[in-house]
């Protein structure tokens, strides 16, 4: 899969998930919505999560966004970085108008930013690989 079709994938509103470590165990898989803004996956956590501490004791993940409808998937892999969310103000209401009918965004919005003190994760990716049922592509 080209580069011009991966982005295509990473366009559209599917949600990833994302796998973290945890300590002495297997993955563990979470659903999030994310923002592609072509060089990293943005996303938001609060910091009260398993998914967090996975990621602050270990910063290794792996995501995957499948397309069900288009029989398509991009998986990603790399390092996460964890900052604050006052460097990317806008990523909730983007997340928000992402995958929220216009007639909730507004509370869904406040919502997430209501709830526990929160951070953003940065994905840049060091490996990406798209598939289709057509053909695959590393």
């Amino acid at each position: 899969m080209d580069t011009e079709a991966i982005q295509a994938i990473l366009a559209k509103p599917n949600e990833a998930i994302i796998a973290t470590n945890r300590p002495g165990k297997g993955s563990q898989l979470s659903p999030v919505w994310f923002v592609w803004d072509g060089e990293a996956f943005l996303f938001t956590t609060p910091k009260a999560t398993a998914k967090y501490a996975n990621i602050v004791r270990d910063p290794n993940i792996s995501l995957i966004i499948n397309d069900t409808i288009a029989h398509v998937c991009v998986s990603a892999y790399g390092r996460a970085e964890i900052v604050e969310v006052e460097r990317y103000p806008e990523l909730v209401n983007a997340l928000v108008e992402r995958y929220m009918p216009v007639a909730m965004r507004e509370r869904a919005a406040a919502g997430i930013q209501a709830r526990a003190e929160r951070v953003v994760i940065v994905l840049k990716p060091e490996k990406m690989i798209g598939w289709s049922a057509s053909v695959a592509s590393a």
